[in-house]
């Protein structure tokens, strides 16, 4: 079963200075069709593998 998750980060308080974690929540396909379409995307990855498993 393939799951997916869509991942927040808030930009960089100063320059040069990595992008901070926010959240992370389960979405199905349909919303992540939506998010495409109407959202900026930065960067999605297929095949991801679960730390630990």
């Amino acid at each position: 079963m393939e799951e997916r998750y869509v991942v927040v980060f808030d930009d960089p308080k100063e320059k040069g200075k990595p992008h901070q974690f926010v959240t992370a929540f389960p979405a199905d396909q349909s919303y992540m069709e939506r998010i495409k379409r109407t959202s900026f995307l930065v960067e999605t990855k297929a095949g991801a593998k679960k730390q630990g498993m």
